[in-house]
C-alpha cells in the first residue's frame, strides 16, 4: 500500500497588534528572536517529526486493523491421490453384526473371528477364532440362533448389484466338523449356490440352487428336500430375483423366507420367458486361448414390451417329505401385469404382500393369514391420480394383524405433501406424523410400550436423519428426537479397538460434542437396545445404545484406522448453502472448495458440476464421504459441487413429483439456473472453466445440460455410461416417470438426446461406457456416438471391455486419470502449489 502525505508550511508574521505595541515590548521581542534562533528552529524540527511519526503509526495501524489475520500455511497434510481415495482409504464404521436375542449380536471382530456380545453386562466371548476362517478361505458367515453351527461361506462371485455365487459350508462348532450344503444328498463337494439362510429357530437350512429351492430340515442329519424343480437358466427364477426385480424393484439378493415360527416358507417365483433378451460380447481380456468373444445375454424388459411374470407361493414345513407349494393369488383388485414390491410375514406367519400396477399409480396391500387357507383379501388400496405412488416399503404390522404402520402422503397446509407415518386400521387412514418434513423409514412399533420409531429429516433440514419416537393412537408420546441429544454413560467403554484407543479419547473427542446428524439404527429384538451408526457429518462412529433410557453405553466401531489416514490428507472446505429457484423451491447444494482458497483474494478457480439429479435422490446430506470431490479439491484445487434440486428426494411430494414426464427438462433447467447464480455470485470460480460429469442418469443430465446451454454457462461436460434413448431402458423405472411411449410419445422424443446431437457443436465432450454394462446398456452409448458422427460434431470416447455398470478398481482409476488429462486439456495444467509467502499462486 502506498500512502501520500502532503505537508503544507506557511511564513509566520508579527500580528497587528505586534506593531502598534510600544518599542520596549518591539526591543524585547526582537532580541529573543536574535538571541535564540538555533533553539526555534529545533522546536519546529521535533514537532514537524512528532507528526509525520504520529501519521505513520496512523497509517500502519490501519494496515494492520484491515488485514486479514494471519491464517497459517494454505494446506495441511498430504494432497490425497485417486489411488488413496479409491484404493487404500479403510472403509468406514459400520455395524457388521446381527442381533440374536434382545440383548446379544453377533459380529466378526477385529482380528477376523467370530464373537458373541452381551449388551446387558458389556461382555464378549469368543465363538468361534479366525483360524477357521483362514482354514477353509471363508470371507464370511451366518451363525444360528441356537449358536450350535455356522454357515462358511466360501468363494463368492459376484452376479449383478446384489446377487452372489458362492460356496457354503456347514461347520458345527462343537465338534469342529464340517461338511458341505449340497442339494445331493453326502455329497463331498460344494456347489456354487445362489442363497442360504438359517431358518429363525436354528435348525433347518433353506437354499436355492440353479434357481431353485432346496430344504434342510435338520442340519445335522443327511436329509434335503427339493421344493421347487421349475428353475431355468436366465428364464424362471424360484427364491431368487431376476435382472429387473434385483435392480429396480426389491433390490435384494434372494426372495424366499421362513416364518417368525419356522413352520412355514414364502417364495416368490419369476418367470422372464417373454421378456427380451439382451446380448453382449464378452472378450475375456488376457485369455490368449479365446479366439472369438463368447456373446451373453440376459433377460431385459423395455418400456411397452412384456415385463415377468410372478407369483407368490407358500410352503407348510411341518412335513418335510411332503413339501406341496400353495400359490397365493391376488384379489381382483390387482391388475393384469402388476409388479411385487413387497412379500413378507407378519405374526407367527400371517403375510402381506403389496401389487403396484404397471401405471404405478395404485397399490393394493394384500393380507394372507392361515384361518382363511391363506386366501388374500383387501388390506387397504392407495391411489394416486396425478403423479406415482410411493413405494411402499414392509408395513409394520400390529401382532394381530388388524393394524399396519406406512408411510403416506400427508398433506401440510401450502407447502403441500410429505411421506408420514399413517395407521391402517378398518379402512381408515390415521396420520400419526405432519409437517414439512419426512420420514424415510419407519423401524419398529413397540406394542408394549405403544411407541413407534422412525428415521426422519428435520424441517428445513432434508439432510439429515435421525431417530425419532412417538406414541401410536394409545400413546400420548410426543414427538421426540433421540439422536439429536443422547446421554452418555461415564463408563463408556471401548468395544472393538481397544488397543488403538484410551478413555479420555473416547469420552473427550467421541461423545462429549460428537455431532451425529446422519443416523442408521438397528434395533434389537423387543427394542430394548439399539446400535446406533452415527454417518455424519464426522467420520463414522458406532455406537450401543440403552433404548429406554437412549444412553450410550459403549463405542462399538470408531473408524480408527480411517482417521489416521484422513488425518494424513489434505481437506477440502466445505460450504452448504440453499438457492432459491422457480416456483420458490429451495435447492440445496454443496461446495467443496481448495484448502487453501481465501474468499478475499482474487484467485479464481475451475469448477466441476457433479450431476446425479435422478428422481428421489439425495446427494446432498450430513453423511460423511471421502471420495473423488475431495481430490478435486484438495489436489487439483478444483471446486466441485452437488444440486439437489427440483425432482429430487425428501423435500416433500410436490418438488419430488414436478419431474412427471418432464425427464430432461426441469431437473436440467434447474441444474443450470443455480450454477450461474454460483458462477455469478462467488468471484472465486473461474466463469470460463465450468464443467458437469455424471452417471448414469447423471451422465444423461450433465450430457442434456451443454445441449440445451445456450447461455454459454458450461463449457464441457464427461459423460460415464449414460441413458441416451428411453426407449432403450428398463421399463419399471421409464414407464413410472414417462408414461409408456404408446401415450406418450412426444415426451419421449423430447428427452432424447440422439435427437439433439447437433447441439453439441464447439463443445469439450467425453464419452464413456464399458461393453459389459446390465444397467445402461452399451447401445445407448453407441447410439449418441453414432448421432454425434452424423452431425459431424468432435468428441471423445473410451470404451472398457467387460466392464459393467460399476467399473472394477483398476479401470476406475485408469477412468479417472483420463478424465485428470480431460480436464488438463480443456482448462489448461493444475495449479501445482500454493504460495505461502504471497497472495498468488504459483502457475
Amino acid at each position: 500500500m502506498q500512502t501520500n502525505v502532503h505537508i503544507e508550511t506557511k511564513n509566520l508574521g508579527p500580528s497587528p497588534e505586534h506593531r502598534i505595541k510600544g518599542s520596549g515590548q518591539q526591543r524585547t521581542i526582537e532580541e529573543l528572536v536574535v538571541s535564540s534562533p538555533s533553539e526555534r528552529n529545533w522546536r519546529g524540527i521535533f514537532i514537524a517529526l512528532l507528526v509525520i511519526v504520529a501519521v505513520l503509526g496512523l497509517i500502519v495501524f490501519s494496515i494492520v486493523l484491515v488485514s486479514p489475520p494471519e491464517e497459517g500455511p494454505r494446506s495441511k497434510g498430504n494432497k490425497p491421490s485417486l489411488e488413496d481415495i479409491f484404493v487404500k482409504l479403510p472403509p468406514p464404521a459400520r455395524f457388521n453384526g446381527t442381533w440374536l436375542t434382545e440383548s446379544e449380536f453377533v459380529y466378526k471382530d477385529e482380528h477376523g473371528g467370530v464373537t458373541l456380545y452381551n449388551a446387558d453386562n458389556l461382555t464378549t466371548r469368543i465363538i468361534m477364532t479366525n483360524s477357521t476362517f483362514r482354514q477353509y478361505d471363508a470371507v464370511d458367515f451366518r451363525i444360528s440362533s441356537d449358536l450350535r453351527f455356522v454357515l462358511l461361506i466360501c468363494e463368492v462371485t459376484k452376479i449383478y448389484k446384489h446377487t452372489t455365487l458362492a460356496k457354503y459350508y456347514i461347520y458345527e462348532i462343537q465338534t469342529r466338523l464340517r461338511k458341505p450344503l449340497s442339494p445331493k444328498e453326502l455329497d463331498d463337494k460344494a456347489p456354487y449356490l445362489q442363497h442360504a439362510s438359517w431358518s429363525p429357530d436354528g435348525t433347518a437350512v433353506v437354499f436355492v440352487h440353479n434357481n431353485d429351492i432346496y430344504y434342510k430340515p435338520k442340519v445335522e442329519k443327511d436329509l434335503v428336500c427339493r421344493i421347487t424343480n421349475t428353475g431355468k437358466l436366465n428364464i424362471l427364477y424360484n427364491g431368487v430375483p431376476d435382472w429387473l426385480y434385483e435392480n429396480e424393484i426389491l433390490k435384494t439378493s434372494h426372495t424366499v423366507w421362513f416364518s417368525p415360527n419356522s413352520l412355514y416358507l414364502l417364495y416368490i417365483t419369476f418367470n422372464d420367458t417373454m421378456v427380451g433378451e439382451y446380448k453382449y460380447p464378452w472378450y475375456e481380456s488376457g485369455n490368449p486361448k479365446v479366439n472369438y468373444p463368447k456373446i451373453k445375454s440376459f433377460r431385459f424388459p423395455t418400456v411397452d414390451t412384456p415385463n415377468p411374470e410372478v407369483t407368490v407361493w407358500m410352503v407348510n414345513l411341518t412335513r418335510p417329505k411332503y413339501l406341496f407349494p400353495v400359490e397365493l393369488k391376488p384379489t381382483n383388485s390387482v391388475e393384469v401385469g402388476s409388479y411385487i414390491t413387497s412379500a413378507s410375514f407378519h405374526g407367527e406367519n400371517n403375510v402381506a404382500i403389496i401389487w403396484l400396477n404397471r401405471h404405478q399409480n395404485v397399490s393394493v396391500i394384500l393380507t394372507c393369514k392361515p384361518q382363511n387357507s391363506y386366501n388374500c383379501t383387501d388390506f387397504h388400496i392407495e391411489k394416486e391420480h396425478i403423479g406415482w405412488t410411493e413405494r411402499i416399503f414392509h408395513p409394520v404390522f400390529s401382532y394381530n394383524g388388524n393394524q399396519a404402520l406406512v408411510r403416506l402422503p400427508v398433506k401440510d397446509g401450502d407447502n403441500g405433501h410429505y411421506m408420514h407415518a399413517c395407521l391402517l386400521f378398518n379402512n381408515n387412514v390415521i396420520p400419526l406424523t405432519h409437517g414439512a418434513f419426512e420420514l424415510s423409514r419407519i423401524l419398529a412399533w413397540d406394542e408394549q410400550k405403544n411407541l413407534i420409531y422412525a428415521l426422519a429429516t428435520n424441517e428445513n433440514a432434508p439432510g439429515v436423519r435421525h431417530l425419532f419416537k412417538i406414541g401410536d393412537t394409545n400413546s400420548s408420546q410426543q414427538w421426540t428426537c433421540m439422536t439429536c441429544q443422547p446421554k452418555i454413560d461415564p463408563n463408556i467403554t471401548s468395544f472393538f479397538y481397544p488397543d488403538y484407543m484410551n478413555e479420555s479419547m473416547i469420552n473427550n473427542s467421541l461423545l462429549a460434542n460428537y455431532a451425529c446428524d446422519f443416523n442408521n439404527v438397528i434395533f434389537s429384538k423387543s427394542y430394548k437396545y439399539y446400535i446406533q451408526e452415527c454417518l455424519g457429518p464426522n467420520i463414522p462412529v458406532v455406537f450401543l445404545v440403552e433404548t429406554a433410557t437412549n444412553t450410550r453405553l459403549a463405542v462399538l466401531d470408531a473408524s480408527v484406522k480411517l482417521r489416521k489416514k484422513v488425518k494424513s490428507l489434505s481437506a477440502p472446505q466445505i460450504k452448504t448453502i440453499q438457492v432459491e429457484i422457480e416456483f420458490g423451491y429451495k435447492a440445496q447444494v454443496r461446495l467443496y472448495l481448495p484448502p487453501g482458497l481465501r474468499e478475499y483474494e482474487e484467485l479464481t478457480f475451475p469448477l466441476i458440476l457433479l450431476v446425479d439429479a435422478s428422481p428421489s435422490s439425495q446427494t446432498v446430506s450430513s453423511k460423511w464421504e471421502l471420495s473423488w470431490p475431495w481430490y478435486l479439491a484438495s489436489t487439483r484445487s478444483y471446486i466441485a459441487a452437488k444440486i439437489d434440486a427440483r425432482g429430487s428426494g425428501f423435500q416433500g411430494v410436490k418438488m419430488r413429483s414436478e419431474i412427471q414426464r418432464r425427464i430432461g427438462s426441469i431437473e436440467v433447467q434447474d441444474q443450470l439456473a443455480v450454477l450461474t447464480y454460483l458462477r455469478d455470485t462467488f468471484k472465486f470460480i473461474d466463469r470460463t472453466k465450468i464443467c458437469a460429469v455424471g452417471t448414469g442418469y447423471g451422465g444423461y443430465v450433465a450430457t442434456m445440460m451443454l445441449l440445451q446451454d445456450f447461455h454459454q454457462v458450461i463449457n464441457c461436460s464427461v459423460s460415464i455410461s449414460p441413458i441416451t434413448n428411453w426407449k432403450y431402458y428398463n421399463s419399471y423405472f421409464t414407464e413410472k416417470y414417462l408414461g409408456a411411449p404408446s401415450k406418450h410419445l412426444q415426451e419421449y422424443d423430447n428427452a432424447d438426446l440422439t435427437m439433439r446431437a447437433g447441439n453439441l457443436n464447439e463443445r469439450r465432450f467425453l464419452l464413456i461406457h464399458g461393453t459389459a454394462d446390465t444397467s445402461v446398456t452399451p447401445q445407448h452409448a453407441l447410439l449418441f456416438a453414432r448421432a454425434l458422427v452424423e452431425q459431424e460434431v468432435l468428441f471423445q470416447q473410451l470404451v472398457y471391455p467387460d466392464e459393467r455398470h460399476r467399473f472394477s478398481k483398476k479401470s476406475l482409476l485408469h477412468m479417472y486419470k483420463e478424465i485428470d488429462q480431460f480436464f488438463n486439456d480443456s482448462f489448461g495444467p493444475v495449479v501445482d502449489d500454493w504460495s505461502d509467502d504471497s497472495s498468488f499462486f504459483i502457475r
